[in-house]
């Protein structure tokens, strides 16, 4: 998720990303997505209540992992639906094409 919002951040996901959505990935409906959003809720505020836990001195990589959970929070859903609109062809249907569409794209890119 790190390298994803980093990518996102830069604009221009559609050009840079060629993603294979797997089937357990739930992305596409609203209940799905939510449970995406409630996991990384549940990071961000399980880390904040451990860092309350302890003197706030000298915790520079923590409270960086804690930007990261509220910047994922805070574009995962927007993320989603980028992603869910993008390649919904199933890794089975990639092999059976020996990821064509991929390639092609990618080739695409790297010719600019």
């Amino acid at each position: 998720m790190f390298e994803l919002t980093e990518i996102a951040g830069r604009g221009e996901i559609r050009d840079r990303v060629f993603p294979i959505i797997l089937k357990d990935a739930n992305i596409f409906d609203a209940t799905g997505r939510l449970q995406y959003i409630r996991y990384w809720e549940g990071k961000r505020d399980e880390l904040d209540k451990e860092i309350k836990g302890v003197r706030g001195e000298n915790l520079k990589g923590i409270h960086e992992e804690l930007d990261q959970f509220v910047k994922i929070r805070a574009t995962i859903d927007n993320l989603m639906d980028i992603l869910g609109d993008m390649n919904t062809l199933t890794p089975e249907q990639h092999e059976r094409s020996g990821f064509a569409e991929v390639l092609s794209a990618l080739q695409k890119r790297l010719s600019e």
